[in-house]
């Protein structure tokens, strides 16, 4: 089950339009799977109150999916971008493609990142590393497994629980 949380009530949805900025991830409806978001958050000793919707009709969206190492360098290789010799995922080209973004198994996949890193540190083959590690930045910006979809927001369900 896949849920948002929101320190104020929400009314209503709208569909937003990504715009290029400098941040790592996109700006879009943030989603937690289950309350992994809540139990991150608690892990921050954070007494902030929220509440709680249940997000269904996520299968009626074209997101992208990101469940294993392979799937996040496939990413990475499709929608690169360049900036201020930083590399980024291009989320304004990708929002072309897709109505969003699913990322399951986090933790997994951000420690086969640095893992992979690793090693190629330890073998001093810098091309290799910088091919592994050169988007590392959005994994590493995410906390917990999330969902983001900016478009079509307005087709999903949305039920405070």
């Amino acid at each position: 089950m896949w849920n948002h949380y929101s320190r104020i009530k929400i009314d209503k949805v709208v569909d937003t339009i990504y715009q290029r900025t400098f941040l790592p991830k996109p700006t879009g409806l943030w989603l937690s799977y289950n309350d992994e978001w809540m139990k991150y958050r608690n892990s921050e000793d954070s007494e902030d109150k929220y509440y709680t919707y249940k997000i269904t009709g996520l299968d009626e969206l074209n997101i992208m999916k990101i469940d294993n190492y392979k799937d996040y360098v496939n990413l990475t290789d499709e929608y690169r971008w360049i900036l201020r010799g930083c590399n980024k995922i291009d989320f304004v080209t990708m929002q072309h493609d897709y109505d969003g973004i699913m990322v399951t198994n986090y933790q997994k996949i951000k420690d086969e990142v640095i893992l992979n890193t690793e090693m190629c540190d330890d073998i001093l083959n810098t091309e290799l590393r910088d091919n592994i590690s050169k988007f590392d930045f959005f994994i590493h910006s995410l906390d917990i497994s999330s969902c983001c979809v900016w478009n079509n927001i307005k087709k999903l369900k949305i039920e405070l629980i």
